[in-house]
C-alpha cells in the first residue's frame, strides 16, 4: 500500500493487484472529491491570475451580454473551475492586443454622390 499526497490525503491509496484482491472493500472506495478552493489554486498555478467572468464586463467596460458574445464566439478564452467560468489574464492580454474595428463602417462614395459633389463645387 502506498499513500498518495502525504498525511492530508490518507483516504486515497494506491493498491497493487494483490492487495486489491486481499482488501476488496478498500479497492472499491472512490477517492475524495477535490474541494473548489483546491481546484481554484491548481488552476491559478497552471494558468496564472484568473478573472471571474462576472467581473469581466467591468474590466473591459462592456455590457455583460457583449462579454458573453465574445466568449461564445471564441474571441476570449475561458476555463471552468468548480462550476464557474474564469478568464486567464493571459487571454485578456491577447484579446486586448488584437486589432478591433470600432464604430460604424465607412460608406463608399457612390457615383451619384461624387457627381453631386462635383456640381456643388462649381
Amino acid at each position: 500500500m502506498t499513500f498518495v499526497g502525504g498525511r492530508a490525503n490518507v483516504a486515497r491509496m494506491e493498491l497493487t493487484i494483490e492487495q486489491a484482491e486481499m482488501f476488496p472493500s478498500i479497492a472499491a472506495t472512490k477517492p475524495r472529491k477535490r474541494s473548489p478552493l483546491r481546484e481554484l489554486i491548481d488552476a491559478i498555478q497552471l494558468h496564472g491570475p484568473l478573472i471571474p467572468q462576472g467581473f469581466m464586463h467591468v474590466a473591459l467596460d462592456m455590457s455583460r451580454q457583449r462579454v458573453h458574445q465574445l466568449i461564445a464566439d471564441g474571441r476570449i478564452a475561458t476555463i471552468h473551475v468548480a462550476g464557474k467560468q474564469f478568464i486567464p489574464l493571459a487571454a485578456l492580454d491577447v484579446f486586448l492586443s488584437d486589432e478591433r474595428k470600432t464604430g460604424r463602417p465607412a460608406k463608399d462614395p457612390t457615383l451619384s454622390r461624387m457627381a453631386a459633389r462635383a456640381f456643388a463645387e462649381k
